[in-house]
């Protein structure tokens, strides 16, 4: 059986052990993190990034333009008479005449 003094002793020890470890994964840390500080921030890749964002915003906005103007086509051949009784005929929908 142990006596109260050896069950200090190993506390103190293991205490002792921890804070050692502790210390060890401190200056670790510290050393990662002046890495991490000390490594170029990437700017030509968020660029290039950016690019291809840009150029995928620009393709998919031409593809809507030439989409409506497409449809704005087709609507014009429909002659203005048939025009003007479905705009009549959704007014009287919409406000409900």
């Amino acid at each position: 059986m142990e006596s109260i003094k050896d069950i200090d002793e190993a506390i103190d020890n293991i205490l002792k052990e921890a804070e050692r470890k502790k210390l060890v994964i401190l200056k670790e840390a510290e050393k990662k993190a002046a890495e991490i500080l000390g490594r170029p921030i990437p700017v030509e890749e968020y660029r290039r990034e950016a690019e291809a964002i840009l150029a995928e915003a620009v393709k998919r906005r031409n593809e809507i333009l030439e989409k409506a103007r497409r449809e704005a086509e087709e609507i014009a051949k429909i002659p203005p008479e048939k025009k003007r009784k479905a705009v009549e005929y959704i007014v009287r929908k919409v406000v409900g005449l």
